[in-house]
């Protein structure tokens, strides 16, 4: 499904540009690469602190009863 829509798309752009606009465009194209990093620095901080915020319950309500007996 996905080669399909990007042929679709690709056909659309060169239809509305013309080829060499395309290509210019494609050749000038510089990818954002932040958005990636910035999300998935925030998927391995979340692993971490939900890891720790598990190991810290336990942790505490451990205490807790030792203080209790």
């Amino acid at each position: 499904m996905n080669l399909i829509m990007f042929c679709y798309n690709f056909m659309r752009t060169k239809n509305i540009l013309g080829f060499e606009k395309m290509l210019q465009a494609i050749q000038n194209w510089q990818p954002d690469y932040s958005k990636v990093v910035c999300a998935f620095k925030k998927a391995i901080l979340k692993r971490i602190y939900g890891q720790n915020a598990a190991t810290t319950f336990f942790n505490s309500s451990r205490f807790f009863f030792m203080k209790a007996l």
